[in-house]
């Protein structure tokens, strides 16, 4: 239960990030220090990465992104 707990609030975190705000604000409005706000939007973004890297055997979605390179 408690790893939910935690996938939750990491969930949050990244998904007000998604929304616009900046990791300040995240831990403020949240209650937490800025740095578990960077580190909880590091991991999401390299899991995201992970997962667009193991299912995009085209390189369709990088390539698209970052125009070839």
């Amino acid at each position: 239960l408690r790893r939910e707990m935690q996938e939750a609030i990491e969930k949050e975190a990244y998904e007000r990030a998604l929304h616009g705000q900046s990791p300040a604000q995240i831990a403020e409005a949240m209650g937490v220090p800025p740095a578990s706000v960077h580190q909880w939007l590091h991991q999401a973004r390299e899991w995201v990465r992970q997962r667009v890297t193991e299912r995009d055997v085209e390189r369709s979605v990088f390539l698209t992104l970052y125009g070839g390179q």
